[in-house]
């Protein structure tokens, strides 16, 4: 585990816990309430993972930290179950930190000046980032289409009723 942690393998670390939740999805979703809860641990790794990516700048770890400090609070305590603008803070957070951390990676690689596999692990985590930063997006549309359509919903159950 210390080699999997080390400094010079982060990217390829954040890699794996990047795509394993992905991966290992339907399968743990075959487990019920179990397998949500081992998601959600994995997600987490992934989530700290990505702040250890990007612990090289006091600065702009610090700045990390307090883009995913929501949602692990809300993620974690049930706090948001089922309400409609916490997920949409989960949701912006996520978005936010998953962009802070692709374009922290990438101006990383981009300051290198010789060509690692770690840094080829870490254009394919920007890759990756960027594809996980656009899915929130979606869930972000879907999100506003869902609240749009429960305002319509209790607009006709309100004239019905009046």
């Amino acid at each position: 585990m210390i080699h999997l942690l080390s400094t010079r393998f982060k990217f390829r670390t954040l890699l794996i816990f990047l795509f394993l939740p992905a991966t290992i999805n339907p399968i743990l979703k075959q487990f019920g309430q179990f397998g949500l809860n081992f998601l959600d641990v994995l997600f987490t790794i992934a989530l700290l993972t990505a702040l250890y990516s990007i612990s090289g700048n006091r600065k702009i770890l610090v700045s990390g930290i307090l883009l995913v400090t929501p949602i692990f609070f809300l993620g974690w305590t049930d706090f948001a179950k089922n309400e409609f603008y916490l997920d949409l803070v989960i949701y912006a957070f996520g978005m936010a930190f998953f962009g802070f951390v692709a374009v922290s990676i990438l101006i990383h690689i981009v300051a290198e000046e010789n060509v690692t596999m770690d840094l080829i692990y870490g254009s394919a985590c920007v890759y990756f980032l960027i594809g996980l930063m656009w899915s929130i997006g979606y869930g972000l549309n879907a999100l506003r289409a869902d609240l749009k359509d429960e305002h319509r919903t209790s607009n006709v159950q309100h004239r019905i009723l009046n």
